[in-house]
């Protein structure tokens, strides 16, 4: 064995994070000195490695720190505890309530984004049933001719059927207006995605000035009271943009599920247009003819009274004249009310096919314009 006289490093014995370089002997077995030492810029990347350590050990800081327990009633005891007190128009207490407001307010938006991204999350798991189950029944419906399900074989008195027909046109109205209702959502969904994705944009730009306030300092004139409503404002209006941003994602999730559903609805309101519509023009066409022979049976009736009047005194025979006039005219009238009908539903069919064409997507000219 040989000795040597080495560099010993040794731990400080009041710090262990700290070392001493101290001269010693130090007996070498003969098979290390055959070994190779280490090289200069070896020990020194272990110098570098030891002064770095305290460094790279400390705990990096959070960038907002976790919201607080504030709860509702703790904000809404807080503001009745100022508003109760002997002078609460003074202005740091006035300015108290603004926070604690703020900071309620913040927490019913976050109860508010987790209900709607709760019901978005509930779309996404039933709609895709509730969409095939439409589908079924709308296949289901189109076997039923819309004429055989009213009972009007025999026809009903006439009055009776001018009864049925308007309340046949109102539910073709109602259908035709949940109809239109369902393509506008439509449309609206189609921009949705565009405008989400700008909103998760701004809500994350938000968040990153809460989190930056968060590490200031209070000022030094602010009293702890007022710190701690200030900070909890910050801290709530994070948590309402985090539930805000999630209550976005699960729309966007659940976009396509609710879509399907949509266009279902849309399908089986314009079938239901199309069915009630079938069983209005039938019933148009029973009331017309219910008129027509009306107006027949009376001008029979006239020609009939005239004859029997043949003969008889003249005033007799004006009477009857002008009684088979006036029936008469009543018949014509009928006629020219059913044709006036007639011609309005016409006229509405154009205006209704005019209002289509004009929604429908125009394709764009050569010269850049619409055609």
């Amino acid at each position: 064995m040989k000795s040597r006289r080495k560099i010993v490093f040794v731990p400080d014995t009041q710090d262990s994070n700290r070392i001493h370089a101290v001269a010693a002997h130090v007996v070498v077995p003969p098979c290390v000195l055959t070994a190779r030492l280490p090289s200069l810029p070896f020990v020194a990347a272990l110098f570098m490695l030891f002064f770095l350590r305290t460094g790279l050990c400390q705990d990096a800081p959070e960038a907002v720190s976790a919201p607080r327990s504030v709860t509702a009633s703790t904000l809404e005891a807080k503001i009745a505890e100022i508003e109760a007190a002997d002078d609460p128009q003074d202005d740091s207490k006035t300015k108290l309530v603004e926070l604690y407001r703020k900071a309620l307010s913040n927490l019913e938006a976050s109860a508010s984004s987790r209900d709607a991204a709760q019901v978005f999350q509930q779309a996404s798991q039933t709609a895709p049933a509730e969409t095939q189950a439409l589908r079924e029944k709308m296949d289901a419906s189109n076997a039923l001719a819309p004429e055989d399900t009213l009972e009007v074989d025999p026809p009903p008195p006439l009055r009776e059927l001018e009864s049925l027909l308007q309340k046949e046109k109102a539910d073709f109205a109602a259908v035709d207006a949940r109809r239109g209702d369902f393509a506008k959502r439509l449309d609206e969904e189609a921009s949705r995605p565009v405008l989400i994705r700008q909103r998760l944009n701004e809500l994350k730009e938000q968040q990153d000035e809460i989190a930056a306030q968060l590490k200031l300092t209070p000022p030094a004139n602010e009293g702890p009271a007022t710190s701690e409503a200030r900070r909890w404002v910050q801290e709530t209006g994070y948590e309402a943009l985090s539930a805000e941003i999630k209550m976005l994602d699960q729309e966007l999730l659940s976009q396509p599920a609710r879509v399907d559903l949509l266009k279902a609805k849309r399908d089986k309101a314009a079938a239901s247009v199309v069915w009630v519509g079938k069983r209005v023009k039938h019933l148009d066409d029973l009331v017309t003819q219910q008129r027509q022979a009306e107006a027949e049976e009376a001008k029979t009736v006239a020609v009939a009274t005239r004859q029997a009047a043949e003969g008889k005194h003249p005033l007799i025979v004006r009477l009857a004249e002008e009684n088979a006039a006036l029936t008469e005219e009543i018949a014509d009238w009928a006629s020219e009310l059913d044709g006036q009908a007639a011609q309005t539903e016409e006229t509405d069919k154009l205006a209704r096919q005019l209002e289509e064409d004009f929604k429908r997507p125009r394709r764009p000219s050569r010269s850049g314009s619409t055609a």
